[in-house]
């Protein structure tokens, strides 16, 4: 049997995982993939990759798969197309897989694509304590509340990624005005504290009706600005 203290890559994660909750393995996939996206933000943020809807689309996909780890929302995961993403790029295999994840009919297959996403993800980033970080997430949340904040790098946050997400944060306020991207940043860093979360919030805006988002980056950040201003006072 394996245990905690054995999860090390792929396969003993997958090990692990089979007979745990889909919601914990969704979970850790979407930790996992959360901890890398700077990385892909900063390379769709590059006027020159002409990115808009698949950054969307990769946005979209983390509050879901959170939603989906809270509230079981599966009939909205459905919805999620990530046929957008450039499979190229670890990291869109990282997030998509946590996607899937969430649709997985079994308990193994749920077990396998999602050690899959966070093995994924922890090639993207050569940080030796990746995995300590994963098992982590599994102590916590094997034996916590789901909903307990959890910052996404306990042992600092590699400078690989600050330096990434400082680039991509800086250009995406600097656009804010035209495709308001302030929640995106705000939320993104609530996830890297661990700060707490505005959970009614965060799922009504993953309920957002499909045909929306496809409407591109600017549509769906009004929306979204009009669900933080009329929603109740507190955590994003």
């Amino acid at each position: 049997m394996v245990e905690i203290a054995d999860i090390r890559d792929e396969e003993s994660l997958k090990a692990w995982l089979e007979d745990k909750p889909r919601e914990l393995a969704v979970l850790l996939a979407h930790r996992a993939a959360a901890r890398v996206m700077p990385i892909y933000w900063s390379w769709v943020a590059d006027p020159s990759n002409e990115g808009e809807l698949t950054d969307i689309i990769a946005w979209r996909i983390l509050p879901t798969t959170r939603a989906f780890a809270m509230f079981a929302i599966l009939d909205v995961a459905t919805t999620v197309d990530t046929s957008e993403l450039r499979p190229q790029y670890p990291v869109s295999r990282a997030i998509t897989a946590a996607a899937i994840a969430a649709l997985a009919a079994t308990t193994i297959a749920n077990a396998t694509i999602a050690a899959t996403a966070v093995a994924t993800a922890a090639a993207v980033v050569p940080a030796p304590d990746f995995w300590d970080e994963v098992r982590r997430d599994a102590t916590n949340y094997l034996d916590t509340n789901i909903r307990a904040p959890l910052s996404l790098w306990h042992n600092g946050i590699p400078p690989e990624i600050t330096g990434a997400w400082e680039a991509a944060a800086l250009s995406r306020l600097i656009e804010a005005g035209d495709t308001g991207w302030q929640f995106w940043i705000e939320w993104y860093e609530a996830q890297l504290s661990g700060a707490d979360q505005n959970w009614e919030m965060l799922k009504e805006i993953v309920l957002i009706p499909d045909e929306d988002w496809k409407q591109g980056a600017a549509h769906v950040n009004s929306l979204i600005a009009e669900t933080v201003t009329n929603a109740t006072n507190g955590p994003i």
